[in-house]
Parts: structure tokens; sequence; C-alpha cells
């Protein structure tokens, strides 16, 4: 077994890839591009980069005119430990950057009546131009009618939870979410934990007895905002090959933006990539 960095093996690898990479997610990429063994579990987020992205002392924005916004939900019945949760919030383009911005926090602890629960929650995203909301598998058809009845399209994720998360890392490791300044939601992020199961598959969870209601709801608004379909998550290396050697990867995938060369000299099977 040898362990090295990748770019003792390949010159094919920039510096701007691996770097890039390591902004978007330290701990993949130290294990893909760095040769450092993972760890079985992990902190999700640190601390720093969610205060980092903290507006301080606003716990709420005013609906804007002229922005379209986007909402998830997670629900609950009122009769256990879970909260009923829904965040709202939107997209802005600033200083060439697309930031994704958290507009709305709200949660309903138990015990509550989830009929007068889905009413409040449905009234609040109407108030803020939604009709239709996101949210995961939970009580099978129940939330879709109830929804209904108070005017919002209700849609199952195309994601679970843990693939949210995954999807939403590299929007908080690049400093590209305007997040409140809501304690209860903060440390509920920075407590998520990721573990590395079969087949080096990372899954993203709360830890024993904790609760992550409102984690997942701006994990589900970070993923309207920049929407994936399920199975379309690929590993680095592959993203990598592709970028190097110009194939399409299966399903066509490409990176946001496109892929971008920064470096023209040719190479073998193309160019360097970096996205």
């Amino acid at each position: 077994m040898v362990a090295c960095r990748s770019d003792g093996f390949s010159a094919l690898l920039s510096a701007c890839t691996t770097s890039t990479r390591g902004s978007e997610d330290a701990i993949a990429a130290a294990a893909e591009y760095g040769g450092e063994f993972r760890q079985p579990v992990t902190a999700y987020l640190d601390r720093a980069v969610v205060e980092k992205a903290i507006d301080k002392g606003v716990t709420g924005r005013i609906r804007l005119p002229g922005v379209t916004y986007r909402a998830h939900i997670d629900v609950a019945g009122g009769t256990g430990s879970d909260s009923f949760c829904v965040c709202i919030g939107h997209k802005m383009h600033d200083a060439g950057r697309d930031i994704c911005v958290i507009d709305v926090l709200f949660e309903a602890r138990p015990p509550f009546d989830p009929d007068v629960v889905t009413k409040q929650a449905a009234q609040l995203l109407l108030q803020w131009g939604v009709s239709d909301a996101t949210a995961d598998r939970y009580g099978a058809g129940w939330p879709i009618t109830a929804f209904a009845k108070h005017g919002i399209c209700f849609h199952t994720a195309a994601l679970t939870t843990s693939e949210l998360y995954l999807h939403t890392l590299p929007l908080w490791t690049a400093a590209r979410v305007s997040m409140l300044d809501v304690p209860r939601a903060v440390d509920q992020l920075c407590n998520l934990r990721r573990k590395v199961g079969q087949g080096r598959k990372d899954t993203i969870t709360h830890l024993r007895n904790a609760h992550d209601d409102l984690a997942c709801v701006i994990a589900g608004l970070l993923w309207r905002l920049t929407p994936v379909e399920a199975g379309d998550e690929v590993s680095i290396t592959a993203a990598c090959y592709a970028a190097c050697t110009g194939e399409e990867l299966a399903g066509g995938w490409r990176p946001a933006g496109g892929w971008s060369c920064v470096d023209p000299t040719p190479v073998p099977g193309g160019s360097v990539f970096d996205w």
C-alpha cells in the first residue's frame, strides 16, 4: 500500500483543481487528493464556516418585490419529539457570485395539532408568494392533501436528507449562503456528523437524541435554489477524469457553470480543467 498525494502520481492535476475541490469539501479532497485515510466520523460543518455566513442580529427578513422565493418543509406529527419546520429563501447575484439567502425560519415545537400548524405554514408560504414547496417522504400522502387544502402544491424532494446535506456542503464552504442569526439552527448544523459507510459512501446524520429539523429545511431550501436530481452525484475521481479527458460522464453530468480551462498547455487526452 502506498500513501501519496495525487499530484505525486499524475502531472495532469493542476494545483488549482486540488485547491478548489479542497475549498468545497476539505474532508473528501484530503482523502481523494491528499493521500489521507478517512476518519469514520467527522463533523459535517465547522462552526467557523457557519458563523461566517450569519448576518449578525438578523433573525428574519422582509419580502422584496419582484423576487422569486422557494421553500422546503420538514413535516412532523406533533406527538413525538420532532418539530414542524419551514425555510423560505431566494437566490441573489452579488459581485459576480450567486448567493443563497435564507429569509425565514419557522419552527413549531411539539406538542401541536398538525392540522393547525399546516395551516399556519401554508399562510406563511402564501404571504411570501410561495405556492409550492418540497419536503421528505414523511406521512405518505397526508402532507400533500393537507397543504392542498390551503392552496399549496406539496412535492417530495428527489434527494434524501443526507443527500441534501452533501449537495449543499460546497455552498457553505464557498461562502455562498447568507444565514439568519438563529442559534438553534446554527447548533443543529454544527452538530451534524458525517459518516463513511460501505463503498466509502458518505451519510450525514444528527447525534443520538439530537434533532436536525431546522438544519434539514435549510439544506432543502439550498437544494431548491441549486437543484440536482437523485443519482447525479459523482465521485471526485470520475469528475477529474472527465475534466482531463473531455469525456462526458454518465447521464450527461456537468458541473454547475460547465468546465473551465485553467491550464491551456496541451496534455495527453486533453487539457487540465477545473470547475
